[in-house]
């Protein structure tokens, strides 16, 4: 277990403290434990990178976290800002469909999650809790737009588990995952 391994970990350990505090009805709370749990998920992978400690366990921890931190987002609103989620029900919904879509895929292709980890996931890592928080604060357009380039991401990873002949990672673009196929066709 390395340092990013523990962040992640520490992001999927977060996720029950952050459903208890919605179901408690401290939004407060809730808001800052979801700041540090999705501060883990914007420095893990930079650090398993910048410090060459980038693994297996630490993609499949990364995947992980984010698929309980942002699946457990919406039950949480509703606890906590009912009549936002109920406005925002369509949005939400296609959100929670694009993070979930890839997974399945990938699962029903290679028996275990993908994780991989492309340019167009990381920048969503930073710009989906900021949507989130402004979505909250009565900002909807930054959500909508957040929404639609996480439609954008699910696409290509979802045309990367396609595309590629095996369980890889990380995998950061569908133009990498092509050159892999190619590779793996050339042998």
């Amino acid at each position: 277990m390395n340092l990013p391994n523990t962040l992640s970990a520490a992001r999927i350990a977060l996720v029950p403290v952050l459903l208890t505090l919605a179901w408690v009805g401290f939004p407060k709370g809730f808001l800052v434990t979801f700041a540090v749990a999705a501060a883990t998920d914007a420095v893990d992978g930079w650090l398993a990178r910048r410090w060459g400690q980038v693994t297996e366990l630490g993609a499949r921890l990364d995947s992980l976290g984010d698929l309980t931190l942002y699946s457990c987002l919406p039950v949480c609103a509703w606890w906590l800002w009912p009549d936002v989620v109920i406005g925002e029900a369509g949005w939400i919904g296609t959100a929670v469909a694009t993070m979930i879509a890839p997974l399945g895929f990938g699962f029903a292709r290679f028996g275990r999650l993908p994780s991989h980890h492309t340019r167009g996931a990381k920048i969503m890592t930073a710009a989906l809790p900021f949507a989130c928080f402004a979505l909250l604060a009565g900002f909807p357009l930054v959500f909508h737009i957040a929404v639609v380039a996480r439609v954008l991401v699910a696409i290509e990873e979802v045309a990367i588990t396609l595309t590629l002949p095996e369980w890889t990672t990380p995998v950061p673009s569908l133009a990498v995952a092509r050159a892999l196929r190619r590779a793996r066709a050339d042998r």
